[in-house]
């Protein structure tokens, strides 16, 4: 799928399904990755620069990207660099 050419107002949210227990945990913490760095791009959105943002959830964003590349590694997903 090419998502350079789906608009925003073209996105669907799928309906969530019910979850098997061993699955809770990953898909949890993959939730709260996705939480804190969008938390991380609304202060930056806000005007607070990246060294303090930094400063103050450094641990946590080192922990979302150990996340998402386990993720990106387990689905073995490949994305273009640009």
């Amino acid at each position: 799928m090419n998502y350079d050419d789906i608009k925003p107002n073209e996105l669907e949210v799928p309906e969530i399904p019910n979850i098997p227990d061993d699955l809770l945990l990953p898909i949890q913490v993959l939730v709260e990755t996705g939480y804190m760095l969008r938390g991380v791009f609304m202060q930056s959105a806000d005007g607070k620069s990246l060294q303090e943002i930094y400063d103050e959830r450094g641990e946590y964003l080192l922990l979302a990207d150990r996340v998402l590349n386990a993720w990106i590694e387990a689905l073995d997903l490949e994305f273009d660099q640009q």
